[in-house]
């Protein structure tokens, strides 16, 4: 990737549950102004042959607008 975000991310797994928070400036690396943000969240149960869990996306960009996104998945 040659235009990064500058965040953070922490990651959770205990038993089955895995679970990631992320937080950027979600700028692809132009300046940030004040207002601009990401927020990533994911939790899912993992078995041995199969996966199952959600996922969602906030990101306030001042230039397009905020969006949210949000999906399941399971495999």
């Amino acid at each position: 990737m040659t235009t990064p975000d500058q965040g953070v991310e922490f990651g959770w797994l205990k038993g089955h549950w895995d679970a990631q928070l992320a937080e950027s400036n979600g700028t692809a690396g132009a300046p940030a102004p004040a207002t601009a943000s990401s927020r990533a969240r994911q939790l899912a149960w993992v078995d041995g042959r199969w996966r199952l869990g959600a996922a969602a996306n906030y990101n306030n960009a001042a230039a397009a607008g905020a969006k949210t996104r949000w999906g399941l998945f399971g495999g």
